[in-house]
């Protein structure tokens, strides 16, 4: 379809089923650059007196082919918006026209309970004692959050000197001349 409109179906409560009455919103938007002059009956469409879909918004061009408030046919272009605020419980659904002198038009604003935010999530383990700790990341995802991993890093006891560190023994391979023969391998064949 090459319109735009907003629609509601309040689906029937099933008790047996244990499922109560409840309301479906639509947004139905054309292609960007598509339209459709022509008056298309929908016993769906959002009233504009609606007392759950509250119409906050409808803009004055004369981009609708009926007396409905959510049914936009005459625009140039339009698309659908859906904008939800979970903490604040309000859900918006529109119709954008970026094409006419009022790019929205119409918005409806429908509440909801809000979902209360998450519990905070534990704190980190604490690292073992007596050991020091650098923090490394356990993906490559950077959204993660870094975690302590203890090191082997040693510890100086603050009452003793450093001791230095031990001299390599020379190991007693003669040094190889490029300019002499290869001497024969003395094991037999």
């Amino acid at each position: 379809q090459h319109w735009a409109e907003i629609s509601k179906k309040t689906l029937s409560a099933k008790p047996s089923e244990g499922l109560t009455s409840q309301s479906v919103y639509e947004v139905t938007a054309s292609g960007i650059n598509q339209r459709w002059d022509e008056a298309v009956t929908n016993t769906n469409r959002l009233s504009s007196t609606d007392p759950d879909a509250v119409t906050v918004h409808v803009s004055s061009d004369p981009i609708r082919c009926t007396a409905a408030t959510h049914h936009v046919c005459r625009a140039t272009s339009n698309y659908g918006q859906v904008e939800v605020d979970f903490a604040a419980g309000s859900l918006w659904l529109r119709i954008a026209t970026p094409h006419e002198s009022d790019p929205i038009a119409s918005e409806v604003v429908i509440q909801f309970e809000p979902t209360p935010p998450p519990p905070p999530s534990e704190p980190p383990a604490p690292a073992p004692t007596g050991l020091p700790t650098r923090l490394h990341r356990t993906t490559s995802n950077p959204a993660l959050k870094p975690t302590a991993e203890p090191t082997q890093e040693p510890t100086l006891n603050p009452t003793s000197e450093p001791t230095p560190n031990p001299t390599p023994e020379p190991t007693h391979e003669p040094a190889l001349d490029p300019t002499s023969e290869p001497t024969p391998d003395p094991t037999p064949e």
